[in-house]
C-alpha cells in the first residue's frame, strides 16, 4: 500500500539499512522467508525495507513517559487465548526493544498548522490495501464520517542500529503517530482488518506493558511483515497482561491473540495515542484511503 507515494521512503529507509551489517540482516531476512506458506499467502506484498533486529542495549535516552495505570478493570471477556507463532522467537523479550516498545523509541509533538492536513485526515493518491486496520474500530462510537479530528499529532523517533541508539524523528511521513480523544475508561478493541492469522484470530499481542499494547496482524514475533499497531495511554486487561508476562517469560514460542472487536484495555486518561506500521514502515494514521475508509 502507498505504492504510488512511497518512492522517498524506500530511498530513506535504504539509505539507513546500508549502514547496517550485512551479517545482521541476512539471518533475519533467511528467518522472514522460512515462515509458513500460509502466513505467506494472508499478506500482500508491500515495497517497504525491514528494520533489523537484536537485543538492545540500553537507550541513549529514558522511554517516553508513558501514563502508568495504578489498576486496571476487568473486561467482560471470560478469557484470553494464545497461538503459537508462525516461525521462531526472534526476541528474548518484547520489553525495551524499540520495534516492540514504541515508549522506547520516544515521539516529539508535531505542530498541525506545519503539516499538510493538519489535526484532521488526509487524502493521500495512490493505491491502497483494501483489507488495511480500520483504526475507528479501535474505539466504536467515537467517531463520526466528516468529524475526526485528532487532539495531537507526532513523529516517532528513528533507531539507530549500528549503535544502539534513539535517532532523529521519522520524516518519510509527516506525521507517525496521533491521539485521539477518547473518554478515561472507554473500552478499547482491536481493530477490523480483512485479514485471519488463524483459528479466527485478527492480532498476535506482541508486546504489553502498563499503559501500552502492541499488536500485529501476522503470528510473527516481528514488524518486518504486515501490519503492526503501537496503542499507548491504554490500561491493558489485567489477565491479558499476565498471560502476555508469562508467555514472553516462557520464551515467546507462543503469544496472546485477540479476534476482531475484541477488547484489550480501556483509556486510561482522556486521549489515547496509535502508531501503525506496513512492514516495518512507520505510515500515517491520518490516511483516510487506508485507514478511515468511509470517514
Amino acid at each position: 500500500m502507498y505504492r504510488s507515494t512511497l518512492a522517498a521512503a524506500g530511498l530513506l529507509a535504504s539509505a539507513a539499512i546500508t549502514a547496517r551489517a550485512s551479517t545482521e540482516i541476512a539471518p533475519l531476512i533467511a528467518a522472514a522467508q522460512a515462515e509458513p506458506a500460509e502466513t505467506d499467502r494472508m499478506l500482500p506484498f508491500r515495497h517497504h525495507l525491514p528494520s533489523v533486529f537484536r537485543a538492545p542495549a540500553p537507550p541513549s535516552a529514558p522511554p517516553t513517559a508513558v501514563p502508568t495505570p495504578t489498576s486496571c478493570p476487568l473486561l467482560p471477556t471470560p478469557s484470553f487465548a494464545a497461538l503459537t507463532l508462525s516461525g521462531r522467537p526472534l526476541h528474548a523479550r518484547g520489553e525495551g526493544h524499540p520495534d516492540l516498545d514504541l515508549a522506547v523509541r520516544g515521539w516529539e509533538q508535531v505542530v498541525p498548522e506545519s503539516v499538510v492536513g493538519g489535526a484532521g485526515l488526509v487524502d493521500y493518491a495512490g493505491e491502497t490495501d483494501g483489507k488495511a486496520p480500520q483504526l475507528a474500530g479501535l474505539a466504536p462510537g467515537q467517531f463520526a464520517p466528516g468529524r475526526v479530528a485528532f487532539s495531537g499529532l507526532y513523529r516517532v523517533h528513528d533507531w539507530d542500529w549500528t549503535s544502539n541508539h534513539r535517532g532523529v524523528p521519522l520524516t518519510v511521513w509527516p506525521v507517525s503517530l496521533v491521539a485521539v480523544a477518547v473518554p478515561a475508561g472507554h473500552t478499547l478493541h482491536v481493530p477490523d482488518s480483512g485479514y485471519d492469522i488463524g483459528q479466527g484470530f485478527e492480532v498476535l499481542v506482541i508486546h504489553a506493558a502498563a499503559g501500552r499494547v502492541t499488536l500485529s496482524y501476522t503470528r510473527s514475533d516481528n514488524v518486518v511483515r504486515g501490519y503492526v499497531l503501537h496503542v499507548t495511554g491504554v490500561c491493558v486487561e489485567p489477565r491479558l497482561l499476565a498471560l502476555y508476562e508469562r508467555l514472553d517469560a516462557a520464551g515467546r514460542t507462543r503469544l496472546p491473540a485477540l479476534r476482531t472487536g475484541e477488547a484489550f484495555g480501556t483509556a486510561a486518561a482522556d486521549a489515547v495515542r496509535m502508531a501503525i506500521r506496513d512492514t516495518g514502515t512507520f505510515m500515517d494514521p491520518r490516511s483516510r484511503k487506508d485507514w478511515w475508509r468511509g470517514f
